[in-house]
């Protein structure tokens, strides 16, 4: 792949996006096929999922930026992307006024509180104009839900784990996109598709080196049984 910049290592945190983004940006159409099913491993542990997320954060936020230049000539993406950022920055400034409601900060100190509240107006409108984009951005689980009834009762999870869990992720992403490390890959193995799990290619990579003279019969062998090829 192709490196841009030193801290922008295309096709190394999201090689996908990068496919994406460079097709767009020469012109050509891309779409959505519904029917299409795609396997993938995923790690078996949280935090195996967090450094995943935060690598696929990373990522968003690289070629985001990148993408700026020509990301205009679709509105619609453009809006989807940018307003998905604004939210879920927006959601930090009202989880910080929370706190500091619920702490006392917001009593004890009245010049921040007479700063803020000149604010407030404004924000009260931006706040409405957001909450719609974010109505509307929940469509696509209310028609999921229609069609699965039964995944409601997975919803109050999955309302946790955005808030809690990927929001914070997705907010240290972005003010750590310059990093570029693959986490749950091995850096001297990205050519394999796998996390960093059980493998093959990661159980060779830890053995030790043979020395040089020992005879092939001294070292390990047996300790990995490769299933069959289905």
């Amino acid at each position: 792949m192709v490196q841009l910049v030193d801290w922008i290592v295309l096709g190394e945190v999201q090689f996908d996006r990068f496919l994406t983004c460079w097709l767009l940006r020469h012109g050509y159409r891309t779409l959505y096929q519904p029917r299409s099913v795609v396997h993938t491993e995923a790690p078996a542990s949280l935090a195996g999922f967090a450094r995943q997320q935060l690598r696929w954060a990373r990522g968003d936020m690289r070629y985001t930026i990148l993408s700026l230049p020509w990301m205009f000539r679709y509105p619609y993406l453009a809006f989807t992307v940018l307003s998905d950022w604004l939210l879920r920055w927006l959601f930090l400034g009202v989880a910080a006024e929370a706190v500091l409601v619920w702490t006392g900060v917001w009593s004890r100190h009245h010049v921040l509180r007479d700063r803020i509240a000149a604010l407030e107006l404004p924000l009260v409108g931006l706040v409405a104009v957001l909450l719609g984009f974010l109505l509307s951005g929940l469509l696509w689980q209310i028609v999921h839900l229609a069609r699965h009834p039964a995944d409601l009762l997975h919803l109050p999870v999955f309302l946790f784990v955005t808030a809690f869990v990927l929001t914070p992720i997705k907010w240290y992403g972005d003010l750590t996109c310059r990093a570029d490390g693959w986490m749950t890959r091995r850096v001297d193995d990205r050519t394999a598709d796998e996390p960093e799990t059980n493998t093959l290619a990661t159980r060779r990579s830890r053995r030790k080196p043979r020395r040089a003279g020992q005879p092939r019969s001294d070292a390990k062998r047996g300790t990995f049984r490769p299933s069959r090829a289905v």
